[in-house]
């Protein structure tokens, strides 16, 4: 009941000051409030904005640190958001070309954010980075139809698998954090109702006003009525070309019907004046003439009527990847490990169980780590493998291509995200690792038997979703039938 109230506060409140703030303008008719044209369905987006948007906000900004940073720009990215379905609001619907250009400030706002996250990968805070990285994106549904609400939902499935993470890690020692997390996935969960509730088939315009432009602004108050201003009138135009010397055009005109008249009379005999076009004048029989440029007539017509300006096509030039400087040293308590290109020597041999590993963007490498340590995470490698003892916390692979893992003893959890071919080898002291996969392919799991042989067991990517006749039921496709 009080989350009702306090909605309707909001929305009440956002009312009363569009009509204050059209009241200052002043005037009769054309100081008539703005906010009286708005839709019905603008006032219940202003509450929402409010009440979720802004809250939201401000629990990112208190987390202080990266997450405090991050949260500026999207804030940033909530503001260009909010612009556009003003804009919705108060215009009709733009056409095709118009469209991007006015969703290009919330597109660059987006990027920023992801840009962020990106540019801060050691951050301890990396997690929180991330889940706000992949669920930004959920702001672009401004632009999706018919279905918006379920690109939302979309959005909401990938930041959970960091939300989750951060509630593993923080839900005991740090509530603070995993109240964050949860109202992370509370504003998505809550957006993709919003949007259903109020535009299904994807953002509402206003049919009764003249259609958005590239260069309109949700700051400028909606016109109070009436067609828009008539263009500029056009330019002259050009003058006709000179008639022909030799006589007046009405003398020619009748030269050129009687000629017709007379061809036309010859019957069969109409084509004996054509010439015959021998293998030397045909381009399938004469190869040299492929080679040749147009002909002099079709030069001098493309002269009388020129073409419309094409601007030049530029060759696609691809930068050549800067190669970083490999790295492999102990910061604080972080083993970081980057850019290593074929090196099967990697050796970590003084760990204690505070310390964890994190391997970036190596390819045709191996890493053997002695002791027992934390936990150790692959990001962007290629063609890369581990050799570890005892792990406390997980094994984790992200984005990566090719890779292999081998625990010689006890592992309590392997996560695989994004990642296509990975391959883990277990023996009888993990057999009751938890194996978590998410966007993966060619997973497999190999278990030396009883008889020293190798079993192997794919990880299923197929599932079968069927209606039970209330919901819909998933089950996996098993592989290791």
């Amino acid at each position: 009941m009080a989350a009702d109230l306090e909605k309707l506060v909001a929305r009440l409140e956002a009312v009363t000051g569009r009509l204050e703030s059209a009241a200052s303008r002043g005037g009769s008719s054309g100081g008539a409030a703005a906010g009286n044209d708005d839709p019905d369905w603008y006032d219940d987006y202003v509450a929402f904005h409010k009440e979720n948007f802004d809250s939201f906000l401000k629990a990112t900004e208190g987390l202080g640190g990266d997450v405090a940073s991050i949260g500026k720009l999207v804030g940033n990215a909530f503001s260009a958001h909010k612009d556009v379905v003003t804009i919705a609001a108060r215009n009709g619907r733009p056409s095709g070309s118009d469209l991007p250009t006015i969703l290009i400030p919330l597109s660059n706002a987006i990027t920023a954010v992801q840009e962020f996250r990106d540019a801060n990968r050691k951050s301890a805070q990396f997690n929180h980075l991330s889940a706000l990285s992949e669920a930004i994106p959920f702001l672009g549904w401004v632009s999706i139809s018919p279905k918006p609400g379920q690109y939302v939902g979309q959005m909401e499935e990938s930041a959970q698998f960091y939300t989750n993470k951060v509630l593993k890690e923080f839900k005991e020692s740090d509530p603070k954090q995993a109240d964050w997390a949860r109202s992370l996935i509370k504003l998505l969960k809550a957006t993709t109702q919003h949007v259903k509730d109020n535009h299904g088939t994807g953002l509402q315009w206003n049919k009764d006003k003249p259609a958005a432009t590239g260069a309109t602004k949700a700051g400028g108050a909606p016109s109070a009525g009436g067609a828009p201003p008539p263009p500029p009138p056009a330019a002259a135009p050009p003058p006709p070309p000179p008639a022909p010397a030799g006589g007046s055009s009405g003398a020619s005109e009748e030269v050129d019907r009687s000629q017709l008249f007379a061809a036309l009379n010859k019957g069969g005999a109409v084509t004996s004046g054509l010439k015959k076009v021998t293998n030397d004048m045909k381009t399938h029989k004469n190869p040299a003439l492929r080679n040749q440029g147009p002909v002099a007539a079709a030069k001098a017509s493309s002269s009388l009527s020129p073409r419309p300006y094409s601007p030049p096509k530029f060759k696609k030039f691809n930068a050549p990847e800067v190669k970083k400087p490999p790295k492999f040293e102990l910061q604080d308590k972080k083993w970081i490990i980057e850019h290593q290109d074929g090196n099967q020597n990697l050796v970590i041999d003084r760990t204690n169980d505070k310390q964890a590993v994190y391997m970036y963007k190596c390819k045709n490498s191996v890493l053997q780590v002695q002791g027992k340590i934390n936990s150790i995470v692959l990001d962007n490698c290629v063609k890369c493998g581990v050799v570890f003892t005892d792990l406390i916390s997980t094994c984790e692979f992200i984005n990566c291509q090719s890779v292999k893992a081998q625990a010689n003893g006890y592992v309590p959890t392997i996560s695989i995200d994004k990642t296509d071919g990975c391959q883990v080898f277990l023996n009888e002291k993990n057999l009751d690792v938890q194996i978590i996969s998410a966007k993966s392919s060619e997973m497999n799991i190999c278990i030396n038997n009883e008889d020293g042989d190798l079993n192997e067991f794919p990880l299923p990517e197929q599932y079968k979703t069927v209606w039970d006749g209330k919901k819909f039921v998933t089950t996996v496709m098993d592989l290791n039938l």
